[in-house]
């Protein structure tokens, strides 16, 4: 049921639809879910460390962005799914 949830959210995705539907099978295996509390950082602007695609299936997420000008991050996106 993920692959083909993944297929129907990703497969005309532009980093996606050029891979036949054989290799988005394969790469959609090394996916995993993963949820989130309210008010929780998914990635922080800055963080060595993110590397990862976070595909959203439900829910709202608020996107900051810190401009380094003293005035610390402004919202700059809701989004909604």
């Amino acid at each position: 049921a993920t692959i083909a949830l993944l297929e129907k959210s990703l497969g005309s995705n532009i980093l996606f639809s050029h891979l036949e539907k054989e290799e988005r099978a394969k790469l959609f295996d090394f996916m995993q879910p993963m949820s989130f509390e309210p008010g929780k950082d998914v990635i922080v602007q800055g963080d060595g460390n993110a590397s990862d695609l976070f595909v959203v299936h439900s829910g709202e997420l608020d996107v900051f962005k810190d401009y380094n000008d003293g005035a610390g991050p402004k919202k700059v996106f809701h989004y909604v799914r």
